[in-house]
């Protein structure tokens, strides 16, 4: 843990991925709105903040979808040494 936490990249995908699965609309968010100011057609647009929310859970099937990729027998370091060297 102590050597993945010491390389920068691993520590900025680790507190990303922590980021993300805390992200979850709740009942207390929602009445909750996002209002945010156009000044090209100056107009005032209000967004659904549990909307905005479940958007950004979607991100979590990326972290599901890495794990699982990462757990092929496709993603070890000889896989990637070869297709280095093949130029693929």
């Amino acid at each position: 843990m102590r050597a993945l936490l010491s390389d920068k990249s691993a520590l900025f995908l680790f507190l990303f991925e922590l980021f993300l699965v805390l992200i979850h609309p709740t009942v207390f968010t929602k009445g909750m709105l996002l209002s945010v100011y156009d000044d090209f057609y100056q107009l005032t647009l209000d967004y659904k903040l549990n909307h905005l929310l479940e958007l950004l859970m979607l991100c979590k099937y990326f972290v599901f979808l890495r794990t699982i990729i990462n757990l092929t027998k496709y993603a070890k370091p000889r896989v990637k040494r070869v297709c280095n060297n093949n130029q693929i």
